[in-house]
């Protein structure tokens, strides 16, 4: 093999992880947006236009109520409309961290609008506030107590109506307000089956960019050894070959030895050649960039929303313990994606002298109980096999806040 030939297997050996690494910028997936935060907003201005003009029709109705209305009555009525505002907006504006808070929450939303449909300002329009109640159901993931949910209010609604209006006004109401109810049930119901999928969606991306990161790493071994290989394959045969020169020289007639001891300088000259070029270009390595591979990993993430923060200089020197911070980035955000319920999650990088620290934190749950499972177990285990430690906090409403250092040598 000529030394040209040998010197590119080299670069290429060399590079093959930059390679894989460019590839790697073009996700797989398409780029996959959040939609939480927007369907929240979306519902709380819905239901509050939806209340005002409500409580606005029902104050300029033109025609008269059967019974006399107090003034006590409508505060009364529009004490119990405020209310509601305000259950609504605790239940959409700052989602609940438990399941259990969130039914309470619809619970009391649900009676509400019966107590202000009891009272005598009333005059059955308020049955519309029913659907964004049904729009928040859509939520749960199990349908059949939601429906049975918006049938049983509805059924309320007309029996209130039926004692104060009669039969045909309580079931003009009853099928106006039960179809919207289910109608808006049903897209919410889809609009969040949506959104989970693109979080499942996205959490696989991610760990599939990082699994890529780790294949480049194996493909410049792989390479390397090609090159190895070749490399023995060449310089075997140049050292045989000035071996077999130099055996000669000894062995033949004093006029006839210059002859072969040119040719085994000339065979050393060239191999000493070979090998100066290609230890420069090994020695051209370029580190794992850290900071890129962490940004692919998280910049399809639908929620939480990433905040990532780390040097563009940061460079991890060893292979190995970049690996081990983007294996535990990596987990970190699974978690958050998954279990934490959180709405945001901060990665900072930090890169000293003895080494490189990984600060997470989010926004989530949290637990007052921290045990640890597979992934905390595995990631302990692959930052103690470099030396480095790994410390967790979380305490209940607080979120996780998790730290690595993993020593690099510098």
């Amino acid at each position: 093999m000529a030394r040209g030939s040998i010197a590119e297997s080299a670069r290429r050996g060399i590079h093959a992880c930059g390679h894989m690494r460019a590839a790697a910028a073009h996700p797989i997936i398409g780029r996959v947006g959040p939609l939480a935060t927007g369907h929240r907003r979306v519902l709380l201005g819905w239901g509050a236009v939806m209340g005002t003009l409500v409580a606005a029709a029902v104050v300029v109705w033109p025609e008269p109520r059967p019974d006399n209305v107090t003034r006590a009555a409508w505060i009364a009525w529009l004490a119990a409309f405020a209310a509601f505002f305000v259950l609504f907006w605790f239940s959409t504006a700052q989602p609940s961290r438990t399941r259990a808070r969130r039914i309470a929450l619809l619970g009391c939303e649900t009676a509400t609008v019966l107590a202000i449909m009891s009272l005598r300002p009333a005059l059955g329009l308020e049955g519309a506030l029913f659907v964004p109640i049904a729009f928040q159901l859509g939520r749960e993931r199990r349908a059949a107590p939601s429906v049975v949910w918006i049938t049983l209010q509805s059924a309320a609604m007309f029996g209130i109506m039926s004692e104060r209006f009669g039969l045909d006004h309580a079931f003009s109401l009853f099928a106006a307000y039960l179809p919207f109810q289910l109608l808006a049930f049903f897209t919410s119901s889809l609009l969040a089956r949506e959104e989970r999928a693109r979080e499942e969606l996205g959490r696989l991306n991610a760990e599939l960019l990082a699994t890529r990161e780790v294949l480049a790493e194996s493909s410049r071994t792989a390479e390397r050894l090609r090159i190895s290989r070749e490399l023995h394959d060449v310089f075997g045969h140049r050292l045989a070959a000035l071996s077999l020169n130099l055996e000669i020289a000894t062995r033949i007639d004093a006029a006839d030895k210059p002859r072969f001891i040119d040719k085994a300088h000339g065979i050393t000259r060239s191999l000493l050649g070979e090998v100066r070029e290609v230890a420069a270009n090994l020695r051209q390595d370029v580190p794992c960039d850290l900071p890129e591979a962490v940004r692919r990993m998280v910049r399809d993430v639908p929620r939480p929303v990433v905040h990532l923060d780390c040097p563009d200089g940061l460079r991890a020197n060893d292979d190995g313990a970049a690996e081990v911070l983007l294996r535990c980035a990596q987990e970190t955000v699974t978690n958050a994606m998954k279990h934490s319920n959180a709405d945001n999650l901060w990665i900072r990088l930090d890169q000293g002298d003895a080494g490189i620290e990984l600060r997470v934190s989010d926004d989530g749950d949290g637990t007052g109980d921290l045990q640890a499972g597979s992934g905390l177990r595995g990631m302990r285990e692959r930052v103690a096999e470099l030396g480095g430690s790994v410390e967790v906090e979380s305490a209940p409403r607080a979120g996780f806040r998790v730290r690595v250092f993993v020593p690099t040598g510098s």
